[in-house]
């Protein structure tokens, strides 16, 4: 498994926790951290820095489907509950299909993205076109999203 990072101390202070090998990259917009088909982009604070770890223990027992393709957007906030769990659900989807593309963004941090995407309420997802704004379980937030990826 190979995390790449971009950016400097902040993330290097994040990854020093973490129990894994990390390797510069160019990943933009920064900061950003990449696992396979996985972006995050923003310095995971709080409820997403857990989410994070949980990420990386997904990703180094997924088995491949690849019946899957698209690309998936989700807005966060460090302390948003229900946004760990549309991130965590969004990463089991992309550890199992290479074919999906998933970039989560810290929406504080990237404001003017996160205006530009109309976001008001996280997380907000978006899937090729679709939206999907609600406060559930993470196994309905994986539905909600392989159903819009099958579309």
């Amino acid at each position: 498994m190979r995390l790449e990072y971009c950016d400097g101390e902040e993330l290097e202070r994040f990854l020093d926790g973490l129990d894994v090998e990390a390797v510069r990259a160019e990943i933009q917009p920064e900061p950003a951290l990449r696992l396979g088909n996985f972006y995050y982009h923003g310095i995971p604070e709080g409820l997403e820095a857990e989410a994070f770890r949980e990420v990386l223990e997904i990703y180094s027992s997924a088995s491949a489907v690849n019946t899957l393709e698209g690309n998936v957007t989700v807005f966060t906030t460090p302390t948003c509950r229900y946004c760990a769990r549309a991130v965590l659900a969004c990463a089991e989807i992309a550890a199992a299909n290479e074919g999906v593309e998933v970039h989560v963004y810290d929406a504080p941090r990237f404001l003017e993205l996160a205006r530009r995407e109309k976001v008001v309420v996280v997380p907000k997802i978006l899937v090729d076109g679709s939206v999907i704004e609600t406060h559930t379980t993470r196994a309905e937030y994986r539905r909600l999203v392989e159903d819009a990826l099958r579309e």
